[in-house]
């Protein structure tokens, strides 16, 4: 990975691309163990950009009154986004 900071899509490609390598089972130690350090930091960069792309994230709802209004996502027990119309 370049010192240059990649935009969402870039980082996600690279992550399938490590993926795809260490499924194969054909790096060394080393290699894998490079990759897995990649792999953990990309990871950590997609985790932070959806955190924050989810506190962006508003909801247009309907009131009773025929009006709208906006709402942040409701998170379920598990703490997963959803809508709640």
């Amino acid at each position: 990975m370049s010192t240059k900071k990649p935009d969402f899509q870039q980082a996600f490609n690279r992550l399938e691309e490590i993926t795809a390598v260490m499924e194969d089972h054909e790096s060394s130690l080393e290699k894998a163990m490079a990759l897995y350090k990649e792999g953990i930091e990309l990871t950590q960069f997609l985790w932070q950009k959806l955190q924050r792309a989810e506190q962006d994230v508003a909801l247009l709802q309907k009131t009773s009154e025929g009006l709208f209004k906006l709402e942040a996502f409701e998170k379920d027990e598990s703490g997963a986004a959803y809508e709640s119309f």
